[in-house]
């Protein structure tokens, strides 16, 4: 899980990989897409040992987040986030789908779009 921020917005983000391979942490997965520089935190199960809605709160207290995202795929993804307070935005363009999500995003310029408006 990765907290992420924008240049342009009041928001804080988060995401997950669930991506086994990728357990040296999260700013690895960001690396090829050149958002490095904007992943402020991160935090995967193996360090906590915990579920996913766990890891968002203590994400978000740890980094004294006011308006946290969520940005996940699944319905499990917005059952963690909502568990843990955090509205969520819903990539459709992802594995599954998530009827209860907060906010939605086609495509990740909409993800963009959306983080800077």
């Amino acid at each position: 899980m990765a907290g992420c921020s924008g240049r342009h917005s009041s928001f804080s983000s988060f995401t997950d990989t669930d991506i086994h391979g990728w357990a040296y942490g999260d700013t690895l997965t960001f690396y090829p897409t050149g958002l490095t520089p904007f992943i402020t935190d991160t935090l995967t199960y193996g360090e906590t040992m915990h579920g996913k809605d766990y890891n968002i709160a203590l994400i978000s207290k740890r980094n004294h987040l006011k308006a946290p995202i969520y940005v996940g795929d699944t319905e499990g993804d917005c059952r963690s986030a909502h568990s843990a307070g955090c509205p969520m935005l819903h990539v459709t363009y992802g594995f599954g789908t998530a009827p209860d999500a907060d906010y939605s995003a086609g495509s990740f310029d909409e993800v963009v779009s959306f983080f800077n408006n």
